[in-house]
């Protein structure tokens, strides 16, 4: 079984979802004009949610994944998980899995537009500031930012 996780930068995990298709498989008909296409949540216990929950959220972090993103988890026969890939740019459609496991979690599309917006402003606020500190005093050689909710960035220059 294929399953969808969604994480946001504050590590928050949106509920797991499965897509069930009536195709042979999930191809381009199923994923974008089908109407008989299901992104439902997985009815699993809180123990596997745990563990899955775990793996996508060690997998996004180890990667350096920031703000949003989706992973794919792979279910084996004897009930393994796998991390398949970690979407950092994952679809907005109606058909996609991001608004859905939103949606699950009373989440609005508005509400989660306006989430991933605020974490990106975050970034470009950070970014900016990165390139002023260094266009101005690239002689530090450790900077500190304190950002947005205490969030901390540590910035090290080398020569």
């Amino acid at each position: 079984m294929e399953l969808y996780l969604v994480i946001f930068s504050n590590n928050k995990c949106l509920p797991v979802i499965e897509i069930k298709t009536t195709n042979s498989f999930y191809d381009y008909d199923a994923k974008y004009i089908s109407e008989t296409t299901q992104l439902i949540e997985v009815e699993l216990d809180q123990s596997t949610k745990k563990e899955i929950n775990n793996l996508s959220l060690q997998a996004f972090n180890k990667l350096g994944c920031s703000n949003w993103g989706r992973v794919d988890i792979l279910e084996d026969a004897i009930g393994n998980f796998y991390v398949l890939e970690i979407n950092t740019v994952p679809g907005m459609t109606s058909h996609s899995c991001v608004p859905r496991s939103a949606e699950l979690a009373g989440i609005s599309y508005k509400e989660l537009v306006q989430l991933i917006i605020k974490d990106v402003q975050i970034l470009i606020i950070f970014l900016v500031t990165f390139l002023i500190i260094l266009t101005s005093c690239s002689k530090s050689k450790n900077i500190e930012i304190i950002g947005h909710e205490n969030k901390t960035f540590h910035i090290e220059l080398k020569n």
